[in-house]
């Protein structure tokens, strides 16, 4: 994996993160990857065009991490200075995305803090969280071969407004948590909660 900064220059084009993120990931993990950048454009190209660049390199670099074996996921952390909630050391898998966002900078060059806090949140969402965001996180959800019972649900939702694809992909993803017997992390309901307001 990625470690030296100076690889990448800062802000690279999508072709050439293109060429850097499938060196790093499996190629089915690329091909996610890509996927969820593809549905992020349509999303944002649907409900907030001046975002379809940073949605497309959010969603291409969202999972840089997962690839990360625990130990080395928790040694980035530490690196990083990430400080670790109580949720995710029950379940550390949520780092890759906190993690990611960080190799983003560091490693790729990436200065966007909307691109960065999208991939930061692209897993369990947050409060007042970027039109970017929300595409990525959705896209990450309901990308093309996502299959699981109510997909279809949150795909119609999410064309009618981020906020209502966000809401009903929090409800999705809150049920899965539970009934997998995992916390959920705090940010997710305050997420979810910020989504009622107003009726986004």
């Amino acid at each position: 994996m990625m470690n030296d900064p100076r690889r990448a220059a800062q802000n690279p084009d999508f072709d050439t993160l293109c060429d850097l993120v499938r060196k790093e990931l499996s190629p089915e993990l690329f091909e996610h990857s890509l996927r969820v950048a593809d549905c992020a454009v349509h999303l944002l190209e649907k409900h907030a065009p001046e975002h379809i660049s940073r949605g497309r390199i959010a969603g291409l670099l969202h999972d840089i991490a997962k690839p990360l074996a625990f130990d080395e996921l928790m040694k980035r952390a530490e690196e990083f200075g990430i400080l670790i909630n109580s949720v995710e050391q029950r379940s550390p898998w949520l780092l890759h995305a906190k993690v990611g966002a960080l190799m983003a900078k560091f490693d790729f060059g990436i200065t966007d803090e909307d691109v960065l806090h999208a991939i930061e949140w692209h897993t369990v969402g947050r409060k007042s969280m970027s039109d970017c965001g929300m595409a990525v996180y959705l896209a990450d959800i309901i990308e093309p071969e996502r299959s699981f019972p109510g997909v279809e649900v949150i795909r119609k939702a999410a064309e009618v407004s981020l906020g209502k694809g966000c809401i009903a992909g929090v409800r999705a993803a809150i049920k899965y948590v539970v009934d997998s017997g995992w916390p959920i992390d705090p940010s997710t309901l305050e997420f979810y909660n910020w989504l009622l307001e107003d009726d986004r």
